[in-house]
């Protein structure tokens, strides 16, 4: 009856350690994961955001006013400043109410060329841009 009773209490202390032993690693994975989100979070908030040139305040990288100093600030979609310019005309243009094949036709008039490739600008190649870059 001895020798039971102690395996009982034995197999209990065992049990009791592999619990605390799995809700260890779970808080752990779960701190892990937490932190994972976090870094991530952060880099999105990083990617969106860019410097005002006027007063050096981290502004939204689609800003056209600066929060801080209300100065104009001109939106800064990708790092090219040829294809920037190229965006923020067609996404001022659409929203002026001009329809997709007005827009490159316009575009075209100006001798503007399609960057990736150097081609000419098509109705497609507008709406790619204004579902890419227009939210």
């Amino acid at each position: 009856m001895l020798y039971f009773i102690m395996f009982v209490i034995l197999f209990f202390v065992v049990i009791g350690i592999a619990s605390s032993s799995r809700k260890q690693t779970s808080f752990l994975e779960n701190q892990q994961t937490v932190m994972n989100e976090q870094k991530r979070q952060a880099a999105l908030t990083a990617a969106s955001r860019r410097e005002c040139p006027r007063c050096s305040e981290s502004i939204s990288r689609k800003a056209i006013v600066c929060h801080y100093c209300k100065s104009d600030v001109e939106p800064k979609y990708v790092d090219d400043p040829t294809a920037n310019k190229q965006i923020v005309e067609i996404i001022t243009l659409h929203k002026t109410g001009m329809e997709k094949s007005e827009i490159s036709q316009k575009l075209n008039e100006k001798g503007d060329k399609f960057l990736a490739d150097g081609s000419d600008w098509c109705e497609e190649k507008v709406g790619n841009i204004l579902n890419t870059f227009n939210t």
